[in-house]
């Protein structure tokens, strides 16, 4: 009797720490399970974080390019309107220097005809007053061309202003589009990840479970066995 129980001391000792060393083994699985969660969560947040940031970037150039587009746009119309502006005050003295030298000539022409015919003086007058109309005719003429030309310069710059604008409406809209659609695929990738790192546990807590049943099941079998030795010998 006293070797049967110290038999049976030795197999409750035996599973005994056969348990104990089982549940160290489970505990440091779990441990490492979790340790591997915990790195796998923290390396996703990094990778959502970069991602992020260079979403936020990548916005941030496209904004500065459109603002210089934008800026590149309007010194271009600003250059072309001076340039505008030069030719027409260059026309404008020619046309008045044409007058003047116009005005020179027929006052010349006029003075030699008074010198030189004095008889024909009320004919030179009425060539006069012809010339004078001429030159009305021709100054009105010309001013009427230029308040055209000024007119479709200004309707050119209106429109060239307006296509400007709506150019970089249409820029900016894009720009907005695509900085949405970036959103919505980050969403995406993020809830997938998230759905993934869940489905990862859901697997980890099935094994954890089966690993569970499973060692029951041995500690149950050993007990067993070890009832079964102790009957067989107190039947021996």
């Amino acid at each position: 009797r006293e070797e049967e129980e110290r038999r049976q001391r030795e197999a409750e000792e035996a599973r005994r720490r056969m348990v104990e060393e089982a549940k160290r083994a489970e505990e440091e699985r779990q441990r490492r399970l979790e340790e591997e969660a915990r790195r796998a969560q923290e390396e996703e947040e990094e990778r959502q974080r970069r991602a992020a940031e260079e979403a936020r970037r990548r916005a941030e150039e496209k904004a500065v390019r459109a603002a210089e587009a934008r800026r590149r746009a309007e010194e271009e119309a600003r250059l072309r309107a001076e340039e505008e502006e030069r030719r027409r005050q260059e026309e404008e003295a020619r046309r008045l220097a044409e007058e003047e030298e116009l005005l020179r000539k027929a006052e010349e022409v006029r003075r030699r005809r008074e010198e030189e015919e004095r008889r024909r003086r009320e004919e030179e007058e009425r060539r006069q007053r012809e010339a004078e109309e001429a030159r009305r005719r021709m100054v009105e003429e010309a001013k009427r061309a230029e308040e055209e030309r000024q007119r479709r310069l200004e309707e050119e710059a209106r429109r060239a202003q307006e296509e400007e604008e709506e150019r970089q409406r249409r820029a900016a809209e894009e720009a907005r589009r695509r900085a949405e659609e970036k959103a919505v695929r980050a969403a995406e990738a993020r809830r997938r990840a998230e759905e993934e790192a869940r489905l990862r546990a859901e697997e980890e807590e099935r094994r954890r479970q089966e690993e569970e049943a499973r060692r029951l099941a041995e500690e149950e079998e050993l007990l067993r066995k070890a009832e079964e030795v102790r009957r067989r010998r107190e039947e021996e």
